[in-house]
């Protein structure tokens, strides 16, 4: 009889994202005749939703603060308790958190990146964060060769640790009509729609494409625009302001998280990315499975464009390099 080896999943997030999204598939997707999976999240939210559903076990812990010790013992004992033979954790606090508990542990760990946001220049303590997770990881994983660069750029971790493992997805269950698609999300039929698939966060850069709409309206080009995505923030609330301040009520919509996103990329008519920065965005690869109309800007996904093939590649934080993308993708 062949033991299974126990995988031990953490992240320090809840919400739905792409980095949640591909730890719940993980944690759900290993062969089960090999591995157990469980799970280290931060308390409530989608990801908390979905691993029920998935029928995967979890702990649930908040490990709020700049360095918390009782969240490192508590992954210390759990481990222990557990009896886990690899631990897989994903963005920067979880994989250092990760490294020290698998370095005590005498376990082995997998540290995922999934973008830039995850070395932040802010970031206190970066150069000794990364040395400790390039000192005990066993690999080191980046979900895009650009994004392994930038952060090799940062701090040199060794080649022999490094693995660029690049994002997958399932292809999104489409809606057989666009105009019922459209209709369910009360878009304007006789709109071109322009739709983004992201959570509200400033790396998301969600006020060049504000105004960029803002410059598409301006010069008489009608069209809907519309954000998916989580935003009960402070950020929301102010591109909400820059919305009313441009003159674009009716013409900007913010939707909310989406969870059936076939649908919704069946609902629009140009895809549109107009972050500062992305590792692989799992939008995109939807977008690009259902061979939607793609603008995006130069943060990072132009390793998988092919401008002028596969999508249009514009200048970052350009509203009107944005807007000037858009309409040559109409």
């Amino acid at each position: 009889m062949v033991m299974k080896k126990k995988v031990l999943h953490v992240i320090d997030t809840s919400g739905a994202g792409g980095a949640e999204t591909v730890f719940s598939n993980l944690a759900a997707g290993l062969d089960i005749t090999k591995f157990n999976s469980i799970g280290l999240i931060k308390s409530g939210g989608w990801l908390k939703r979905n691993l029920q559903k998935e029928g995967v076990e979890f702990y649930e812990r908040d490990c709020k603060g700049s360095f918390n010790l009782k969240y490192l013992w508590y992954l210390v004992a759990l481990i222990r308790h557990e009896k886990v033979d690899l631990i897989h954790s994903h963005l920067l606090g979880s994989n250092l958190y990760a490294c020290i508990a698998g370095a005590i542990t005498r376990r082995p760990v997998i540290a995922t990146f999934h973008g830039k946001v995850d070395v932040s220049d802010t970031e206190r303590l970066l150069g000794l964060k990364l040395f400790i997770i390039s000192a005990f990881a066993k690999k080191i994983v980046f979900v895009s060769d650009s994004l392994q660069e930038y952060i090799l750029g940062l701090f040199r971790f060794s080649r022999k640790k490094t693995e660029v493992v690049l994002n997958g997805v399932a292809l999104p269950k489409l809606c057989k009509s666009k105009q019922r698609a459209k209709e369910i999300f009360g878009f304007k039929s006789d709109r071109i729609v322009l739709g983004t698939l992201g959570n509200i966060r400033p790396a998301k850069n969600y006020r060049n494409f504000i105004l960029a709409v803002k410059a598409l309206h301006d010069k008489g080009v009608s069209v809907e625009a519309v954000i998916a995505g989580d935003g009960e923030n402070a950020l929301q609330a102010e591109l909400e302001g820059l919305v009313l301040e441009c003159g674009l009520k009716g013409v900007v919509r913010f939707l909310g998280f989406v969870d059936d996103t076939g649908t919704y990329l069946s609902a629009i008519d140009i895809f549109v990315i107009s972050s500062s920065s992305e590792g692989l965005p799992l939008s995109l690869i939807q977008a690009m499975m259902v061979e939607l109309n793609i603008v995006a800007t130069r943060c990072g996904v132009e390793e998988f464009i092919a401008d002028g093939e596969e999508g249009l590649i514009v200048e970052n934080d350009n509203p009107e390099a944005l807007a000037k993308g858009i309409v040559k993708a109409m």
